[in-house]
C-alpha cells in the first residue's frame, strides 16, 4: 500500500510518491534471488496522471523489472471500472498465469483518485 499526497483532489504537487511507496514495500519483502517482473497489469484509466505516476515509480524501482516487460492495461478494453479495477486486474492476471498467456511474476497496481495506492505480485506456485 502507498499514500500519494499529490492525488487528483489535492493541492499538493504530484510526485509519484504513493505508487513508489507501494512498489518499494512490495519489492523489499522479496528474497534477493526473486525473478524480475515480466508482466505488469497497469491501473491506467485514460488519465495521463496515472501514466506519469507509473513512469516515476517504475524508474525508481527499475532493478526489479526484466529488460522486456509486457504491459497490460484492462481499462483499454473495459473503461474505468472504478474501485473494482484492482480486484478485477488481480483476477485477470491470475488467469493469465494459469492459462500461461502471461509470464510471471506479474505486478498488478492500481491508484485511486484519492491518496490510496496498491500493488501486488503474482507468480507461479513453487
Amino acid at each position: 500500500m502507498g499514500h500519494e499526497p499529490g492525488h487528483l483532489s489535492s493541492r499538493e504537487p504530484h510526485r509519484g510518491e504513493g505508487l513508489t511507496q507501494a512498489f518499494r514495500t512490495l519489492f523489499d519483502g522479496l528474497p534477493r534471488d526473486a525473478p524480475p517482473v515480466r508482466c505488469v497489469y497497469a491501473g491506467f484509466t485514460g488519465e495521463r496522471y496515472f501514466a506519469m505516476e507509473w513512469g516515476t515509480a517504475s524508474l525508481r524501482t527499475r532493478q526489479y523489472f526484466a529488460e522486456e516487460v509486457r504491459m497490460v492495461h484492462p481499462a483499454e478494453n473495459m473503461g474505468d471500472v472504478g474501485a473494482a479495477q484492482g480486484p478485477l486486474m488481480v483476477g485477470l492476471a491470475a488467469r493469465g498465469l494459469h492459462k500461461q498467456y502471461c509470464e510471471g511474476p506479474i505486478l498488478v497496481w492500481s491508484s485511486s483518485d484519492r491518496a490510496e495506492r496498491a500493488a501486488v505480485l503474482l507468480r507461479d506456485s513453487i
